[in-house]
């Protein structure tokens, strides 16, 4: 997982530069996926674990659906307001990468502000449960 100037990995699961570090337990602000060092190697291996009965391919097949790495159904990161602030912040992280240089300050910027945003309504959405 390549570091970027966000200073951080992207993750196994979404693919967005949201983990500090690689296979550090980290849990991804975007997928809920807890990066516990599987990879492309062990992708379809259900480790049990942080992340449950999922495989990684399952989880990134359920994040391409439905932004999160549950099945269907499950309420955890699936809000509207969440889901909203998501889209912005995924579609902030894919102008970063695919942006001059020059502006790339600025774009990482707005990213860091949608993930404040993101984490007031998760942590908002938690409260209501």
């Amino acid at each position: 997982m390549p570091l970027n100037p966000f200073l951080r990995c992207d993750c196994p699961c979404c693919g967005y530069p949201t983990l500090d570090q690689g296979a550090d337990f980290e849990i991804c602000l975007l997928c809920d996926w807890e990066d516990d060092g599987q990879g492309e190697r062990d992708a379809d291996e259900v480790r049990g674990g942080p992340n449950s009965d999922y495989s990684l391919r399952e989880a990134r097949a359920n994040f391409a659906r439905h932004l999160v790495m549950y099945r269907e159904g499950h309420s955890r990161g699936n809000a509207p307001a969440q889901q909203k602030i998501k889209r912005e912040l995924m579609a902030a992280y894919d102008a970063w990468r695919d942006a001059e240089p020059e502006a790339r300050a600025a774009l990482a910027n707005e990213a860091r502000r949608l993930e404040r945003m993101f984490r007031a309504t998760s942590s908002l959405s938690l409260d209501d449960d």
